[in-house]
Parts: C-alpha cells; sequence; structure tokens
C-alpha cells in the first residue's frame, strides 16, 4: 500500500512539475512576442518623429561621440535599418537592450565599428550590392553596401557596419561598407 501511496505521489509531482514547465516555456514565448510587437511599434514611432533625415559620415575614432538613445515602448533605441530591396526595416536597440529585439551588440555607426544583432532579416534574401541604410535617432542616415556575406569566424578587415545572426544550425554575418 505505502509503495502504491508513493507512486501516485512521484506521479502526480511529475504531472504537476510538466505542467509547471509549459507554463513557463508559454509564458517565455509570449513576452518575446508582445516585446516584438513593441519594436514593430517602436519603428513607426521613430520614423514618424524624425522630421527630416541628413546624410552622415564615419567620424575618425577620436572625434566619434557614442549614440544617443530614445526609450519608446521600454525600448533604448539607436535608431532603426532599412533594406529596401527586400522591403525590410526594424529597430535596433544599444547594446543593453532586450535580446528579443535586434540590438547594437559592439562598436557604434558614427567609427564604422557597428556589429548589430538581428533576427530580423531573412538572410538568404541578402545579396551581395545590395544597399543596408541606418538611421540614428537623430535622423542622419548611413548608407552601406553589403560586400560580404559569411559565417561567423571570418574576419572581414574593410566593414564598417556587421550583421550578426545566429540560427540554430549556424551563425552568418553580413559585412557591409560605407557606399
Amino acid at each position: 500500500m505505502k509503495k502504491k501511496m508513493s507512486a501516485y505521489i512521484l506521479i502526480v509531482l511529475g504531472i504537476a512539475a510538466s505542467a509547471s514547465g509549459l507554463f513557463l516555456f508559454c509564458r517565455s514565448f509570449q513576452e518575446e512576442k508582445n516585446t516584438k510587437k513593441l519594436a514593430e511599434d517602436a519603428l513607426i514611432k521613430i520614423q514618424e518623429m524624425i522630421p527630416e533625415k541628413t546624410n552622415g559620415f564615419i567620424y575618425e575614432k577620436e572625434e566619434a561621440d557614442n549614440m544617443p538613445v530614445l526609450e519608446i515602448n521600454g525600448l533604448s533605441l539607436v535608431g532603426y535599418i532599412e533594406i529596401p530591396d527586400i522591403d525590410t526595416a526594424f529597430v535596433v536597440q544599444n547594446q543593453w537592450g532586450n535580446e528579443s529585439v535586434t540590438r547594437m551588440k559592439q562598436g557604434n555607426v558614427y567609427e564604422g565599428t557597428g556589429v548589430i544583432e538581428t533576427d530580423q532579416i531573412d538572410f538568404d534574401e541578402i545579396k551581395t550590392g545590395m544597399t543596408i541604410t541606418f538611421v540614428d535617432i537623430n535622423g542622419i542616415v548611413y548608407d552601406f553596401t553589403v560586400d560580404y556575406i559569411g559565417n561567423e569566424n571570418d574576419i572581414v578587415h574593410n566593414a564598417k557596419l556587421i550583421l550578426f545572426a545566429e540560427g540554430m544550425t549556424k551563425a552568418i554575418q553580413i559585412a557591409c561598407i560605407e557606399k
């Protein structure tokens, strides 16, 4: 009788643990979905807020400033990316931003050292020669040309902007040069 009771208790505990795990997984998935929706809304707001775009240029390192940050929908944004050839645009957070949204992983666009981590692009659609535009929150536009598409371990010396994504099976980078 005691063995049977112990078995029932273990089964009930196992079911409770499984249910808890499933609940946490679903909650995490929903939070990520909500964050991505906030990022989509933030893109519309940031595009509306920038009255006039001007062309920017890459500074020497000692002259560059830190990228300004604008808080929208709880996201600390430094600007947004546009890829006209595939009709895509998405916001970019500062490096301490939420991992569910594209973020500046290191460096900055002003110095030509920006590394942006994103899952907002279908990397199979990107081709060399395409234009990728970064617009900072002050409306300063930086145009880049895709120069190289390769894996994360490749070193690209002339890149001024790198878009980086980790997938389930591989990590790839897109290296861009100043247009």
